[in-house]
Order: structure tokens, then C-alpha cells, then sequence
């Protein structure tokens, strides 16, 4: 007895079937099997798309063929196929093969547009997700940047106050040049610090130049912006020279170079006429302090300034083999000229008016012009103390102006009053400075603070 597969067979090679639509049946068959599994594949990739395109393939395939109930329209057609055989009803086979056809392109259709689609999606997903990336990304780096411009906001905010100081003194513009250059340094590693590894820079220096040429303010200025930027713990200045390093004994100066230099750890130490270490007769001495000096140097906790003439320094630079390897900054502090010195003057005087003052010192142009004569002729001494020297001349003016308390009882109406009160005169300059400046021995460098 044949079973059913066979007598199919050979029924439909009968009817002129090629064994390729014999074919289909067994097809028919294992889709009616595994269309449900199918379907559920399907459907589990679909809800990984955003975009779910097929979230029920049933909708896509033929209505005219199969309906809501899959399973149970396959399983019926396979029932009538297999009566349709036993039958040899020609007719109704081919009807059932040509719709089982469509039923299997549609699902291969189905599954081969879905793979095509799923294929399409998944690369617009990750171009999406690239382009969300690349979104995500380029705010990120704005955020960066933006911070960084915060940053440098607030620290320019920081030390405004020492940078307006800096800027406000006369003269001194290639030393303004080089300050800013080196906070603008400090800033830009600050900026950049999450990014760039910059080195810490070496702020130990060598001033030179004249006395009263702005060292003393200029190094109380950088002390001011590297306390408020964190590189010291205070912004105290320190003056001293070498007597207060050498000691009178042997083995006295290490204790006392030391001693001195953590009363003013944290801060800047200025060693003024510096040279003086490295002189004739200072060896034995000098050993001990330079060797406690350069190994503080090296923890960067002081910044040490050495000053002095600018010969002397650099015989001095060279002295100690360690000490020139250290001084990273070296600035020249070159005399003022006339103008500048003139203009010092004017404004060290209006610096003692207030604010809203109704009445304010100022000078005639008699007062004026006998002024700048007597700066001019005191920068003929070899000797003359520039900056220090106006400084001078403005309180000997004021000590000039206060004696119009003997004289101020006669005045005959109220503008004369205010003249001898407030104005300065040609009778108010002080010429005796000139002769005193000439006859007064050399000074070198800062005066130490005591």
C-alpha cells in the first residue's frame, strides 16, 4: 500500500506537475510549522528597531490568502489539498498550488523585505547614533572650552587688582612686558589644566637696575598675583641683605640663614645687594648660606629675588654653580627719564587729595616748571635715587606747604586763602635736595626693612 506522500506524488506527475511545485508541498508544510516561530523572530528583532516597521508580519502578508488565524488557515488548506489528491482533482490542486505559491512568495517576500529593511534601519540607527554622538561630543568640547574662558574670567578677576597696580606705574615697559607675559602664562596653564600638562615654571628671580626703580613694588605685585593664583600662601615681602644671613662666627650662619628664611616661608624673600655674599672675605660664610638658600629654592615654597646693580649681579650669577640654574626670571629695571619722573611726581601729590574733596592739592605753573628743573639737575648726580628720589621731593614739598601755617593770618578774600592752602608754588620746591643729594655717599640697591 502506497502511503499518502507517494500516491501525491505520483498523482500530481500524473496531472503534469513538475517535482519543483511537488516541492512546494513539503514547503507548504514546514512554513505551516514554523511560520508561528517566524513570526515570533520577527517580532522579537522588530521591538530591537525603533522604527518597527513589521510589528506584525501577519498584516504583511496576503489577506486573500491567509487570515487573522494562521495556523488554522494553513491547516485547513492543507486538508483540502490532501482531499484535492485523493480526489485527482486536477483543477482544485492547481488553484490550491497557485495560491500556495503566492502564500510562500509573500512570506519569503516578507522575510526578504524585512531583512533588506532591518538591514536599512540598523545603518540609519547608527548614522543616528554616530550624528547623537558627534552632537554629544562637540557639546561636550564647547562645554570644555567654555569652562576654560570661566576660568580665565575668574582669575583675571583674581588679581585685577595687582595687574591695574602694575599697570598704573610710570614707565618700567619692557618689566610690564615680562610680568605680563608670565601671568598670562599662569593663566593659560590654569585654563588648559584638565588638557595640557604644562611644567611648573621656576619663579625665583634676578632683579637689576638702579635704586628707585620700582623693584620693591614690582616684587610686592608678583608676590599679590602668586598668593591669589595659590603658588604662595601669603603675599608678604621681605627685604634683607646679607648681613642678616652672615653670621659673626663659625657654624652661626647656617642657624641664622635658616632661621630667617622660615620667618618668611611662604611668602617672597627680596636678598638685596646679593652680590655681597659672593664678595672677598665671605667664603667660609657664605658656603653655609647659599647651601640652605638653594635647597629652599628647590622645595618652591618661598620665591627668593636677588637684586642689585646690574654689573654686580652678573659677576654674582656666576659665583654658585646651582644658584644660576635656579633663577628662572630675570628682569632690568632701567632709570625713568625726565618725563616719567615729572609725571610721578604730579601724581604722588594727587594722591593725597580724596576722592570728593572740595579743595585739592595741585601745582601752579611756576611750581611746575621749578619742579622738573630740580629733577633734571639731581639726575646729573651719578648717585640719584630715581623713583626714591621723587618720593623725597613730594615730602619736602609738603613740609614746604605746611609752613603757610605761620603765614595764612593776612589774606585780604577767600580765593587768596585757598591759593595759599592748596596750590603749589615755585617758593615750594625744595632746591636744597639737589645740594644734599650731591653730598650724600653711594646707596646700593633697597633699603632693608627693619
Amino acid at each position: 500500500m502506497k502511503d499518502l506522500n507517494e500516491k501525491r506524488e505520483e498523482t500530481m506527475i500524473g496531472i503534469g506537475y513538475p517535482i519543483s511545485d511537488i516541492n512546494l508541498l513539503t514547503r507548504f508544510r514546514e512554513a505551516g510549522d514554523n511560520l508561528l516561530k517566524a513570526k515570533e523572530e520577527y517580532l522579537k528583532e522588530a521591538r530591537n528597531n525603533i522604527y518597527l516597521c513589521y510589528k506584525d508580519v501577519e498584516y504583511c502578508l496576503p489577506t486573500k490568502t491567509l487570515s487573522s488565524n494562521i495556523t488554522g488557515k494553513l491547516g485547513l488548506t492543507i486538508d483540502v489539498i490532501n482531499n484535492c489528491l485523493e480526489n485527482n482533482n486536477e483543477k482544485q490542486v492547481k488553484m490550491l498550488l497557485r495560491d500556495l505559491k503566492e502564500v510562500l512568495l509573500s512570506v519569503d517576500q516578507v522575510k526578504e523585505d524585512y531583512e533588506k529593511q532591518s538591514k536599512s534601519n540598523y545603518s540609519m540607527i547608527i548614522k543616528k547614533a554616530n550624528e547623537e554622538n558627534d552632537k554629544e561630543e562637540e557639546v561636550d568640547q564647547l562645554q570644555n572650552l567654555k569652562q576654560a574662558i570661566l576660568k580665565r574670567d575668574q582669575i583675571l578677576e583674581q588679581i585685577k587688582e595687582p595687574i591695574e597696580k602694575l599697570n598704573r606705574m610710570v614707565g618700567l615697559v619692557e618689566v610690564k612686558e615680562e610680568v605680563n607675559k608670565l601671568v598670562n602664562y599662569l593663566v593659560y596653564k590654569e585654563m588648559t589644566k584638565g588638557n595640557l600638562d604644562l611644567e611648573e615654571l621656576n619663579l625665583n628671580m634676578m632683579f637689576t637696575g638702579n635704586p628707585g626703580t620700582g623693584k620693591t613694588t614690582v616684587a610686592q605685585i608678583f608676590a599679590d598675583i602668586l598668593c591669589k593664583l595659590g603658588y604662595l600662601k601669603n603675599n608678604k615681602v621681605k627685604v634683607i641683605g646679607a648681613q642678616h644671613l652672615i653670621s659673626d662666627h663659625v657654624g652661626g650662619t647656617g642657624v641664622k640663614t635658616q632661621k630667617l628664611i622660615d620667618s618668611c616661608k611662604g611668602g617672597v624673600i627680596i636678598i638685596d645687594e646679593a652680590y655681597v655674599l659672593a664678595s672677598e672675605g665671605t667664603e667660609k660664610f657664605s658656603n653655609d648660606c647659599f647651601g640652605i638658600i638653594l635647597t629652599e629654592m628647590q622645595k618652591k615654597e618661598t620665591v627668593f629675588i636677588f637684586a642689585g646693580y646690574e654689573r654686580e649681579m652678573e659677576r654674582f650669577i656666576n659665583f654658585n654653580s646651582g644658584l644660576k640654574s635656579r633663577i628662572g626670571i630675570r628682569l632690568n629695571f632701567k632709570n625713568y627719564n625726565l618725563e616719567e619722573l615729572y609725571l610721578m611726581l604730579i601724581n604722588k601729590i594727587e594722591e593725597v587729595n580724596k576722592d570728593n574733596a572740595l579743595y585739592k592739592l595741585h601745582f601752579q605753573e611756576d611750581g611746575l616748571e621749578a619742579a622738573k628743573n630740580l629733577i633734571e639737575k639731581a639726575m646729573e648726580n651719578r648717585d640719584f635715587g630715581n623713583a626714591r628720589f621723587v618720593e623725597n621731593l613730594k615730602e619736602a614739598i609738603l613740609r614746604e606747604k605746611a609752613k603757610i601755617v605761620e603765614k595764612c593770618y593776612n589774606f585780604e578774600s577767600l580765593e587768596e586763602l585757598e591759593k595759599m592752602l592748596y596750590s603749589i608754588t615755585a617758593d615750594d620746591i625744595p632746591q636744597y635736595l639737589v645740594e644734599n643729594t650731591k653730598s650724600k655717599e653711594k646707596v646700593l640697591g633697597f633699603q632693608p626693612k627693619k
